[in-house]
């Protein structure tokens, strides 16, 4: 009797435990697919540098990530991408600035109130330096509906890719618009009283060095707006003065160019960008990236 009582027990455990594994199955199969084995829905980029923007739907149960890689940059470079919503309201995005071989130089770009969308910078620290951003998004970080992102591969490299992939759930781009206008200047590329930079290695390679700046500048003209890493110095650099002029008045940075209605558009028309500092150190942490592209979003 007791070996019955114990085969009932052992048999209603089994199948217990097949339907608490069957309930949990469908949360199994949605969880597998992690942002890197998610398939392809659309994909572009260049050589060089370059600027994209798409326009998709989610729908319920939407599970993707976007992606800007910009690959093997000489010289000052940067990676940005921004995510909107249908009214071209900036939600989220990152960059990361290219300037040598050594260290993570980061803009995070965090623009409340957003969608808590999961960003991941990731730097390659080979000869010579690459940058890539990713956003990676679901139902409940981006609720079902049409959105809108900007890719921008900024500086002398040898080519840049962007990526939307997700799931059935993800539709195909409804709309694209895209161009290769795209500033990336360090502060050798500024101009004014006195400008110099002093640096043991060569090319991408980051080496010990140092740059001064005296009351000088750099100008750009928008179409449209500029969006991308901005105006940005990385923390070892001491400065006096690192603001930008234009149609809507002057602001100070650091700063990072994100919007396209609002307070915050720069452009369209000239900014000019004014720069007192110096710094020591390796080239990469003494430098300082101004980064943009002239870029507008896609309309239905």
């Amino acid at each position: 009797m007791v070996a019955v009582l114990l085969d009932v027990r052992r048999t209603r455990g089994l199948i217990g435990l097949v339907v608490l594994l069957a309930a949990f199955a469908p949360l199994v199969i949605r969880t597998a697919a992690r942002a890197d084995t998610l398939p392809v829905v659309a994909s572009g980029g260049g050589p060089g540098h370059g600027w994209a923007a798409i326009e998709w739907t989610n729908a319920p149960g939407a599970q993707g990530v976007l992606t800007i890689l910009n690959s093997n940059v000489s010289g000052p470079g940067f990676a940005s991408l921004y995510l909107y919503d249908a009214n071209d309201r900036a939600l989220t995005g990152g960059n990361v600035g290219i300037t040598g071989n050594m260290g993570d130089v980061h803009l995070q770009a965090n623009l409340p109130p957003a969608p808590a969308a999961e960003k991941t910078v990731v730097t390659s620290r080979s000869i010579p330096y690459g940058g890539e951003v990713n956003l990676t998004f679901d139902s409940a970080s981006l609720a079902p509906g049409t959105y809108k992102a900007v890719f921008v591969g900024g500086g002398d490299g040898t080519g840049w890719t962007w990526a939307l992939k997700g799931n059935s759930a993800v539709s195909a781009p409804v709309a694209t618009t895209g161009g290769s206008d795209v500033f990336a200047y360090s502060s050798k590329d500024f101009w004014g009283t006195a400008s110099t930079q002093a640096y043991a290695g060569w090319g991408a390679v980051a080496s010990m060095g140092a740059a001064l700046n005296v009351a000088t500048q750099r100008s750009v003209t928008a179409a449209h707006t500029l969006v991308g890493i901005g105006f940005f110095a990385p923390g070892t650099v001491t400065r006096t003065d690192m603001t930008m002029h234009g149609p809507t008045g002057t602001q100070s940075c650091t700063c990072s160019f994100s919007g396209f209605q609002g307070p915050g558009v720069v452009g369209p028309g000239t900014w000019t960008f004014t720069y007192t500092g110096g710094g020591a150190g390796f080239s990469n942490w003494s430098d300082m990236v101004l980064g943009a592209a002239d870029a507008w979003l896609p309309e239905p």
